[in-house]
């Protein structure tokens, strides 16, 4: 709410909303501001590591995010519950992306292409925007030399 006090223009409107789902309460805050894209393209900054905790709605602000993604190609950690839904709104905008998901453990980093599986010990993943190769990753030094070469290549 601060920031679209903060960003929208001085007599546009702010709408807020509150709804109660399955005992949880999610609201939403919708403004006539500049948004992240536009007010990055007039403060120039490059975007390497993005933390996503929104409750279910991981695909909107992927979405949301998608030209400093395609832009940037960031990390994105994200925190993704298991859902009745099995989060496919979310896998179809990683893979829109470019974009391979690993599920964060104790052991490593674990490729995965679906969201739905049983896992109680831990609800984050890194989403790269490069694939490295094996069954699970214990260097995160890997992740970003990948990325470095691949942003060299594209250069």
């Amino acid at each position: 709410m601060e920031n679209a006090a903060k960003y929208s223009p001085q007599e546009s409107p702010i709408h807020i909303t509150a709804e109660v789902k399955n005992q949880m309460l999610t609201t939403s805050v919708a403004d006539h501001g500049p948004g992240i894209d536009d007010f990055e393209q007039s403060h120039s900054m490059k975007v390497d590591l993005v933390k996503i905790d929104v409750e279910d709605l991981e695909a909107d602000v992927l979405k949301g995010m998608q030209q400093t993604i395609l832009r940037d190609r960031p990390f994105i950690v994200c925190e993704i519950l298991p859902r009745e839904h099995g989060n496919e709104k979310t896998r179809e905008m990683v893979k829109a992306l470019g974009y391979t998901a690993y599920w964060i453990t104790n052991c490593g980093y674990i490729p995965v292409s679906r969201f739905d599986a049983d896992r109680s010990s831990s609800k984050d993943f890194l989403l790269s925007p490069v694939c490295v190769a094996g069954d699970v990753v214990n260097d995160l030094e890997a992740f970003w030399e990948l990325r470095q070469t691949s942003c060299l290549l594209a250069s």
